[in-house]
């Protein structure tokens, strides 16, 4: 049976990296990030323009985009890139945990790092414009969304994972 794999955590912790690794090396997988398929369907990606209102737009514009893909993919096993949290300019945004119930995930993973790992992966990633926060905010933020993570998956009955350290070995554990 194909699955849809839904990995979590906060930007720059390593959701991309993860996915591509996964899928050049097995066949069986493809690979979506949220914010692809919100691109793809005009939905607001820009950082400077998140606000709570486009956030609660860009769910429903996901959800159906994401229906879409997992329509065109039926074949194969699915890891969609997520946030459970947004970081906007103003402040956090909780994702409605109805949209994941929506989104019919099979597993959901959350990949953690130590906050000063994440902030460097963050300052050397220029291609995507983050919020500029110190080490003690962001271990704040991650353990806010850890914790909302586990709150939604558990709430809904999904299978669930963190993953604190190699993650391309953590993760295929899980799914093999």
């Amino acid at each position: 049976m194909r699955k849809v794999i839904g990995v979590f955590g906060l930007s720059g912790v390593g959701k991309s990296s993860l996915a591509e690794k996964i899928c050049d090396a097995r066949s069986d997988f493809v690979c979506v990030k949220a914010s692809e398929i919100l691109k793809n369907y005009n939905g607001t990606i820009a950082f400077d323009e998140l606000t709570e209102d486009s956030v609660a737009n860009n769910q429903r514009v996901l959800e159906c985009g994401f229906e879409i893909y997992r329509q065109l993919n039926s074949e194969k096993n699915i890891i969609i890139e997520l946030h459970n949290v947004i970081e906007t300019p103003k402040k956090l945004v909780d994702v409605n945990i109805n949209v994941f119930e929506r989104l019919r995930l099979d597993m959901a993973c959350f990949l953690y790092l130590e906050a000063k790992d994440l902030l460097s992966n963050r300052l050397l990633d220029d291609e995507r414009k983050r919020p500029i926060v110190s080490i003690g905010e962001l271990d704040k933020r991650q353990y806010y969304a850890l914790a909302y993570f586990e709150k939604c998956f558990s709430t809904l009955g999904v299978p669930y994972f963190i993953i604190t350290n190699d993650h391309y070995n953590g993760f295929l554990k899980i799914v093999d």
